[in-house]
């Protein structure tokens, strides 16, 4: 999939070709045709050149917005770890304090600490294992959300695409129209004289 800088550099460079098209017509035009008719066609042209920079310039909008989001999803993202992180340290503290308190009654009481340290490791081993499946939800609740932003970023891109190639397609219409007019004018222009 292009990165969104990618398909940046590919709307500009289609911007480009778009200008050199534009201005290779401007002067077949200015060859053929009163200034008059010219005028009105540079008024045309000027026209659709404004609504492909309108239209260019909504696009490098929405990209900053995705890439803005994106930002932020990461951000989220690395709090979130942070976060389980600082959940597993205090676990971890609270496991050391009770192995501590287990070892000094151990020093007391021999066979009831036996029997209670039993069940102190079953309790760790729940712990343990209620933390990893708490931590494997997360993970997933994570992975789902993300996959939905990709999805959404993929749709809108679509959705660009489609929108571009359909000011294509009135582009390539918009120069039949003026290969027409041209033709046109060049039938009902004026004869040289035969004799």
């Amino acid at each position: 999939m292009a990165t969104v800088e990618e398909r940046l550099t590919a709307l500009e460079q289609e911007n480009v070709a778009l200008k050199k098209s534009d201005e290779l017509q401007t002067i077949a035009l200015r060859a053929l045709v009163t200034k008059d008719a010219f005028e009105a066609l540079r008024d045309t042209n000027n026209k659709i050149f404004d609504v492909l920079m309108s239209h260019n310039q909504l696009t490098n909008e929405r990209l900053g917005d995705l890439q803005t989001q994106v930002i932020e999803l990461d951000g989220k993202i690395v709090g979130l770890q942070t976060e389980m992180r600082q959940h597993f340290e205090q676990q971890d503290g609270k496991i050391v304090g009770l192995q501590t308190d287990m070892h000094q009654r151990f020093e007391q009481q021999q066979t009831v600490i036996d029997a209670r340290f039993e069940q102190q490791d079953g309790k760790i081993v729940g712990l343990q294992t209620e933390m990893r499946q708490r931590f494997e939800q997360q993970q997933t609740a994570i992975d789902a959300r993300f996959e939905q932003q990709q999805t959404a970023i993929d749709a809108r891109f679509e959705q660009q695409d489609k929108h571009i190639a359909g000011v294509r397609g009135e582009l390539t219409i918009q120069g039949q129209k003026l290969d027409q007019m041209l033709n046109l004018l060049t039938a009902l222009g004026p004869k040289p004289d035969q004799g």
